[in-house]
């Protein structure tokens, strides 16, 4: 139905259903770009009104997503404000739609979870992954912000470590990715699929209309933030001289200028 994502429908001996959606550009280890963000909203705005009974969110290939096509962000220093608006909007509308959705979703992490897809990850109820998984909350050294996905982060982080996760741009591993708050689980069995299938079975167990009733209550406790802002931060920030910096080094293979390493010795305790 899609080319750079797949959905499969799953039909259960009761006749209820659930779906899987992966990412499909495992060439760029899924990383996300316009015309994927606009297949996979109009399967999320179907989804969202179907009677599915779960939503999960995989990746094809060896990794879940890498965040944003960094092909795409280098694009965005040539385009006006108005158009980085628009994309801006259309990966916001991406992580609005997933937080939203009235069914269970839970994200089935491998591999890398780059950037904004960290966001992708604290968009769903709750994330499964593999020990092999790494994360990066990356966006500061490029010279941009995670000013998208901030709402839904600061909901599943402790405020301290996301400042420190953003500010560093660490790299983390799952097992230190659960104790942050970020993954409900890691899965340590060597067959992931195995695993998954008994998470599964778990919330098919629960009553489905009581699932939504306590989802909604939960959108109504928690908020979304303020979107728009969130849409105009990053709009405005990676048409930056130094987001556009940050993106050329990475293609480079080289630091940014402002990367620079301390060597002095009277701050090491």
């Amino acid at each position: 139905m899609y080319s750079e994502i797949i959905q499969r429908d799953y039909k259960l001996a009761n006749g209820d259903t659930f779906v899987e959606i992966s990412f499909n550009r495992p060439q760029v280890a899924n990383a996300l770009h316009p015309s994927m963000l606009r297949e996979i909203n109009t399967a999320l705005a179907e989804i969202a009104k179907s009677n599915h009974r779960l939503l999960l969110l995989s990746g094809t290939g060896k990794n879940f997503c890498a965040g944003a096509d960094l092909s795409w962000m280098r694009e965005s220093g040539q385009m006006g404000k108005s158009q980085n608006l628009i994309e801006a909007r259309l990966l916001a509308k991406f992580f609005a739609e997933l937080a939203s959705m009235p069914m269970p979703t839970i994200a089935l992490v491998r591999g890398a979870v780059y950037g904004g897809a960290v966001g992708i990850v604290a968009c769903c109820d709750y994330a499964l992954a593999s020990g092999d998984a790494k994360f990066s909350l990356s966006e500061l050294k490029m010279g941009i912000v995670p000013a998208l996905i901030m709402p839904y982060l600061t909901k599943k982080l402790h405020p301290t470590m996301f400042a420190r996760l953003v500010l560093t741009a660490e790299v983390f591993n799952a097992e230190q990715a659960q104790d942050y708050g970020l993954l409900a689980k890691v899965i340590t069995d060597d067959d992931f699929r195995e695993a998954i299938r008994r998470e599964v079975n778990n919330l098919l167990r629960c009553a489905p209309q009581a699932q939504r009733v306590f989802k909604d209550m939960i959108a109504k406790h928690l908020g979304s933030g303020d979107l728009e802002t969130t849409v105009e931060t990053l709009a405005d920030k990676r048409a930056t001289t130094e987001a556009q910096e940050g993106i050329s080094a990475f293609f480079a293979k080289k630091q940014p200028s402002w990367a620079v390493e301390f060597k002095d010795d009277w701050l090491i305790y």
